[in-house]
């Protein structure tokens, strides 16, 4: 287990009143990093397949990768539901994929170490986290004027992945990134992480204030490349899932309880 992230946990929830009752805890760590290892499986498989299509020039590939993991407006009026998922498990980019890689790695490992958070916590929060994600962009991009071009936000993605003019797609795990993030900025607001790009270490709770905040100021950008709906969906998520599922955890929620933030 993470010992810096425990040290953390246990200085905000040391003097609480409420008491915690863990059948199993090494079991529950196993299975919340069983969860880690298969989010990170499932996106490498998808990048993969992504990276092979292209490479070897296999059409019929790249068409299936397309049409089931690209989340649009298109894609979910012709009844691509599924994409509200698949897409958070698609990359298309290195740079996109590596970044979001070590950021899910991260956060998924401090909530892993939390005594008692098990895997079943971890794959509720990162499903719905990304569902919520793909939900905010679809809400925003319904909303939104068209605009001259149809880059696909949130990856570089080539031109010739997009078969509909003036369409926007995205793909991509930034949401449960986010998601993920916000549970973990919650349970464990002191604990200190590298953000990119600050040079140095920051409070957490710091740097999801600060990147949410990034989100919502250029949320309706023209010609964005970066889904800030999606982003904002997950932290939303996550946030929800905190204060109703996991606040039995300490946290923000105990130091309010006790008098407000310190």
């Amino acid at each position: 287990m993470d010992t810096r992230t425990l040290r953390s946990y246990r200085h905000y929830n040391q003097s609480s009143n409420h008491r915690y009752y863990f059948s199993d805890p090494t079991s529950a760590y196993r299975s919340a990093r069983f969860v880690t290892i298969s989010l990170l499986a499932t996106n490498a498989v998808v990048f993969a397949a992504w990276q092979y299509a292209q490479f070897t020039h296999n059409r019929r590939l790249r068409n299936f990768v397309e049409d089931n993991t690209l989340l649009s407006l298109p894609a979910w009026h012709a009844g691509k539901w599924w994409t509200l998922v698949t897409s958070a498990f698609a990359h298309h980019d290195l740079t996109h994929f590596a970044f979001n890689m070590v950021a899910l790695y991260t956060f998924c490992r401090n909530l892993s170490s939390i005594p008692g958070f098990g895997g079943i916590r971890l794959l509720g929060l990162a499903l719905g986290s990304g569902v919520a994600g793909s939900t905010f962009f679809l809400y925003q991009q319904s909303h939104k004027a068209p605009t001259e071009r149809s880059p696909l936000v949130a990856s570089a993605v080539l031109d010739q992945f997009q078969r509909a003019p003036r369409q926007v797609a995205a793909l991509g795990a930034s949401g449960i990134v986010c998601g993920v993030s916000a549970a973990a900025a919650c349970i464990l607001p002191s604990t200190k992480m590298l953000i990119f790009p600050l040079p140095v270490p920051i409070p957490l709770w710091l740097g999801v204030v600060g990147y949410a905040a990034v989100d919502a100021y250029y949320i309706d950008q023209r010609d964005a490349r970066i889904a800030h709906a999606g982003h904002l969906g997950g932290l939303a998520f996550g946030l929800a899932y905190y204060l109703g599922f996991l606040t039995r955890f300490g946290g923000v929620w105990s130091m309010i309880r006790r008098g407000g933030l310190r």
